[in-house]
């Protein structure tokens, strides 16, 4: 099957600080996300940030806790203008009826990574706020994409170099 083509949507900032967020949606080349509910979410929150990652941490985890209730869901569902039926969209999310969701519910995939990288940051460095104090990124410093990357690479923290 041919696949979609990515077109760019124009963006504006939105209240997510400095995520932006795309105004209107854009095509997903994946028709698989698409097929459910989930799949219909999960393209929505695509069009708007650039992985699952940053939509958990952005979207749908914005005070870092970890997990997200279905009162957290529908807030977030809400704020990207979700116009799929959230009740489905959850119960594919917890299947096990839990009442809560993890990363790992949405994006098994980039949550393995996450939990690999912060392993291999705790191992070398004890804690994450070590880490950032040997990297020279406390007191809230930013880094471009490009540069992140190439100071865990430079810091033998990834596999490859090909993180950006």
């Amino acid at each position: 099957p041919a696949s979609a083509q990515k077109q760019r949507a124009p963006t504006k900032t939105s209240d997510l600080g400095s995520v932006t967020l795309a105004s209107s949606p854009r095509m997903i080349q994946s028709p698989s996300l698409q097929a459910s509910p989930l799949g219909h979410f999960k393209k929505d929150l695509l069009a708007r940030v650039s992985s699952m990652g940053i939509a958990w941490r952005f979207i749908l985890d914005p005070m870092c806790q970890g997990v997200m209730s279905y009162a957290d869901f529908c807030k977030a569902a809400r704020r990207i203008c979700f116009d799929g039926d959230k009740r489905r969209v959850w119960l594919e999310l917890d299947p096990t009826r839990s009442g809560k969701v993890m990363l790992a519910d949405l994006d098994a995939k980039i949550a393995s990574e996450l939990h690999s990288f912060h392993t291999r940051i705790t191992a070398r460095y004890g804690t994450v706020e070590l880490a950032e104090a040997q990297m020279g990124l406390q007191h809230g410093k930013r880094l471009k994409r490009h540069d992140f990357c190439k100071l865990v690479w430079s810091r033998r923290l990834v596999a490859t170099s090909n993180a950006a």
